[in-house]
């Protein structure tokens, strides 16, 4: 059974059901893997269709990825601490934005 697109809004730092009944928590380093590694834990309802962007997106892209799932769920910024494994650049104010990031998100969005 599929129930089309995924919804992110809402979904970090929250549980998801996986494929064989196990249980996960949305975190960042859960949605890095999804990301990174997507066949490796399939929730429940969705068939193992989403490519790897493994080699396909920078750090400073897979971070920045990471961070806007997470801007999806209210007051997720609050209640977390920042990603252990950022670049110091993320961090200084004059820091430019990843170009094109948002490019593997139009492809997990086009499965309707």
């Amino acid at each position: 059974m599929s129930r089309g697109r995924a919804k992110l809004e809402g979904i970090f730092n929250h549980d998801v059901k996986l494929v064989g009944g196990s249980t996960v928590k949305a975190d960042e380093q859960y949605l890095r893997n999804s990301i990174l590694n997507p066949a490796s834990q399939v929730v429940e309802g969705f068939q193992p269709i989403m490519p790897t962007f493994k080699g396909q997106v920078t750090e400073e892209q897979l971070n920045a990825l990471v961070a806007y799932i997470k801007s999806l769920t209210p007051n997720a910024a609050a209640s977390t601490a920042p990603a252990t494994n950022a670049p110091a650049a993320a961090n200084k104010p004059d820091a430019k934005p990843a170009a094109n990031t948002t490019a593997p998100m139009a492809v997990a969005n086009s499965n309707k």
